[in-house]
């Protein structure tokens, strides 16, 4: 309820000694106060004035009010704020800013708070890394076409969780963009080389100087390929997919010792060499990638900045 200009003259009699020092601090003068309060204008306006400064009144200002009190601050017009005085006003608008409350949509109903830097990016770091790791098994155990697919998924993620950083900058973007890029290498690099580091880490190597050689004609083109069939030390059959260069007809044979890798789980195809040369693009690739993914965030975070 607003009060009459006797109600506010009562409120400025019975100030205490530390409201006074608020009001002067503010740069009120009681005496310009009392005259301003004369009028049922002037006494809503001093009455902003002790909600802002003060105490007295026993509630906390509104917006309007905050604005009247500076309206007062200037009609009173003993002009600039003195050196060393305090502006309790925005003082306690700063405060407010910073309470902890749940924000509110427009249909009323509340919304999640925003995240801090090293939240936002750090989250979408996470589903790089997580995209990745999911991949990279998923190629190692099933196959390149579902890794492929569970890649463009991950990808997906990845770039949904990139953009919502805190603060819509440009360089925000650019950040966020970089970050799903470096995502989208990682997860082919998985994709495609995942079987061949499954054979690097978890496959056998083997040597053989006997194979089966039969005729292969490729679906893409026509060409006719060797493949050679060897049997493994646990007395396995393994089909290589090609076959060491020494072998050129079709046939069993006898040749030069060979070596060659293989899944004792049959998840992974066979290849040619030691386990130390399954791979090894793909693995520097892949650890460049999340390298870079990694500087991405970090640059994101120091650049980021709180929304007003």
């Amino acid at each position: 309820m607003a009060h009459t200009p006797a109600d506010i003259t009562e409120l400025l009699d019975h100030l205490g000694s530390s409201d006074l020092a608020a009001l002067a601090a503010a740069g009120f003068r009681i005496e310009e106060l009392r005259t301003l309060a004369a009028t049922p204008y002037g006494a809503s306006q001093v009455e902003a004035v002790l909600l802002c400064h003060t105490c007295a009144v026993g509630r906390e200002p509104t917006d309007a009010e905050r604005s009247a009190a500076q309206t007062a601050f200037r009609r009173i017009g003993h002009g600039p704020r003195p050196d060393g005085a305090r502006d309790m006003q925005a003082e306690r608008a700063a405060a407010a800013k910073v309470k902890t409350r749940p924000a509110v949509s427009a249909g009323g109903g509340k919304t999640r708070p925003e995240r801090s830097p090293v939240a936002a990016w750090g989250t979408a770091f996470a589903v790089l890394v997580v995209a990745v790791a999911v991949t990279l098994v998923v190629a190692m155990y099933v196959g390149r076409p579902a890794a492929l697919g569970v890649g463009f998924v991950g990808l997906l993620a990845i770039g949904g969780t990139a953009i919502r950083f805190p603060a819509s900058t440009r360089s925000g973007v650019n950040i966020a963009a970089g970050l799903t890029e470096a995502g989208l290498v990682a997860l082919v690099v998985a994709a495609v080389g995942g079987p061949y580091l499954g054979l690097r880490y978890s496959g056998t190597q083997a040597s053989a100087t006997s194979v089966n050689a039969a005729a292969h004609t490729s679906s893409h083109g026509g060409g006719r390929t060797l493949e050679c069939a060897v049997q493994a030390p646990d007395g396995k059959t393994v089909d290589l997919k090609s076959c060491p260069d020494s072998v050129t007809n079709v046939g069993t044979a006898t040749v030069p010792a060979f070596t060659y890798v293989y899944d004792p789980n049959g998840h992974q195809d066979p290849a040619l060499g030691a386990k130390s040369d399954q791979g090894t693009g793909s693995q520097y690739a892949l650890i460049a990638a999340i390298v870079v993914a990694a500087a991405l965030a970090g640059l994101g975070i120091a650049r980021s900045r709180p929304q007003n």
